[in-house]
């Protein structure tokens, strides 16, 4: 297995509140398939989240940027930030 680090961000149109990194957060940490969750973070006034963790792929960087993908779309998602991209 190979261990990449996927850091991401997302924007979006609707306002957020003020505890929308500690909710990016909670979603990554109990997301199946991350590792070494390492943070999340939200700048409210510009509408952007952040987040980085850690995944594991048994064959390399276009499996970590597909799966990577994925699972930061499911984490904005799950912490009710649908509409970000």
């Amino acid at each position: 297995m190979k261990k990449y680090r996927i850091e991401y961000s997302a924007v979006t149109r609707d306002e957020l509140p003020s505890d929308a990194g500690e909710r990016l957060a909670r979603a990554l940490a109990g997301m199946p398939g991350t590792s070494s969750f390492e943070n999340a973070s939200a700048s409210v006034d510009a509408r952007r989240l952040s987040a980085s963790f850690g995944l594991d792929v048994r064959l390399g960087m276009a499996d970590a940027a597909r799966d990577g993908s994925r699972l930061a779309k499911e984490a904005v998602k799950e912490a009710g930030f649908g509409a970000a991209q």
